[in-house]
């Protein structure tokens, strides 16, 4: 198929959709949509060029829309992908297989609401020059996680940086959003050289929180967790604002689970708390309230390779504090079934209570009918300073209830 027209599945209430594009086939077109105004499901082992970009969930104003997209082989070119794009949508995009080029524009995971992205072994995702990847760009609320199990992340950026641009940005606005690497290799490894004093203009790399919250007023709290449990996330450095707008409701991790981070540059300041603009590009640099929270190094070890560059460390990598999430166990006849894809798993602190930093994933297993039931829960990073049991949702476009959920603690020791 090919023509200026656009490709929407899911586009009409009260009629969910199904689209197939077998390998060998494709697709070329301006906007490819899953998921507008209803339930959206895309399967693709071909090629797709999305000339306008890629939306997987909700791309109607009204929201409420729901998308899943499972990409087993073939290329997809997109000019933007936006997983949960509008308010009161879900967004699942599984790489099991094959390529995404994101040959322009921005690559935004959660945009708006509720999304998830899983990448597999030997799938590659690449963000191109000029370009980056972020977690809820556009909306306040909502959670966003990557879960990569393998395959290569690439964030190619070689643009002009300033105070606004990094390469990828966990938390841009309020919310909460979660980076789970569990192997395979993310190169974030681009660097500004002709900046003296890149610890005040926070460029290129990672961000754990981006903006700090795009309006003061409102305050939001904002969460941004990187989990590096395998692989190599290869970056010229990682730090939390590069712009601060009056809040300080903000809170960043770095998770060291026996992952390897590997420089890219030399740097005095690999992991650092940052400086940025008050409100924008153009005013005068200011402390940041929070800067990276915690760097925090659980019993797998933090490997960290200087690749041969000259790094300093100036923020403090700590052993984690207090009860942590250890085990969130799944009872069989509470597993559900009929998942289109892994569901988000979100735990909440329990009113009162003052542990932080508990994320995990799902593990799904397949039934005859080609759908999911969860299998198990992994948890990704146990957090730390728990003292009750947390509350655990599963967060999907449709689901069965999930209960007899049972928890165990242990003393967080290194």
């Amino acid at each position: 198929m090919t023509g200026n027209s656009s490709l929407i599945t899911g586009d009409t209430v009260g009629q969910p959709a199904t689209t197939v594009i077998r390998s060998g086939s494709s697709y070329t077109g301006d906007w490819f949509v899953v998921g507008n105004n209803d339930l959206g499901i895309v399967k693709s082992a071909g090629n797709i060029n999305a000339n306008a970009g890629l939306i997987v969930g909700g791309a109607a104003a009204s929201g409420n829309a729901n998308g899943y997209m499972v990409q087993t082989a073939g290329t997809i070119n997109t000019a933007g992908l936006s997983i949960a794009d509008s308010s009161n949508s879900f967004g699942s995009y599984v790489l099991s297989g094959g390529t995404i080029n994101e040959t322009s524009g921005d690559a935004m995971i959660a945009n708006n609401s509720n999304g998830i992205m899983t990448i597999m072994p030997g799938a590659a995702f690449n963000v191109a020059d000029g370009a980056f990847m972020s977690f809820h760009m556009g909306g306040s609320g909502g959670l966003g996680v990557m879960v990569q199990r393998g395959g290569s992340v690439s964030l190619s950026s070689n643009a002009a940086y300033d105070t606004l641009v990094n390469q990828m940005q966990i938390q841009v606005n309020s919310g909460s959003d979660v980076y789970n690497q569990l192997g395979g290799t993310v190169s974030a490894a681009s660097y500004d050289s002709a900046s003296a004093t890149p610890n005040v203009s926070g460029i290129g790399g990672i961000a754990l929180i981006w903006f700090n919250g795009w309006n003061p007023a409102d305050d939001n709290k904002s969460v941004a967790i990187y989990n590096l449990n395998g692989g190599t996330l290869t970056t010229s450095n990682i730090h939390s604002g590069s712009i601060w707008n009056g809040s300080d409701n903000t809170y960043a991790y770095l998770n060291f689970h026996g992952g390897t981070l590997q420089a890219a540059a030399d740097s005095t300041n690999f992991i650092y708390h940052v400086r940025g603009t008050a409100s924008g590009a153009g005013t005068a640099a200011v402390d940041m309230p929070n800067g990276i929270t915690a760097a925090t190094v659980y019993k797998e070890g933090a490997v960290i390779d200087t690749n041969s560059h000259n790094i300093t460390i100036q923020t403090a990598l700590v052993k984690p504090d207090g009860q942590g999430v250890s085990n969130i166990a799944v009872m069989t006849a509470g597993s559900g079934s009929g998942y289109l894809n892994a569901p988000i798993i979100r735990i909440d602190t329990a009113t009162g209570d003052t542990g932080v930093g508990a994320t995990a994933i799902a593990d799904m297993v397949q039934d005859l009918d080609g759908t999911y039931h969860i299998g198990g829960i992994t948890v990704t990073n146990p957090g730390t300073g728990y003292g009750a049991a947390p509350t655990v949702t599963i967060l999907a476009a449709t689901r069965p209830p999930l209960q007899r959920l049972a928890f165990r603690f242990y003393a967080s020791t290194i």
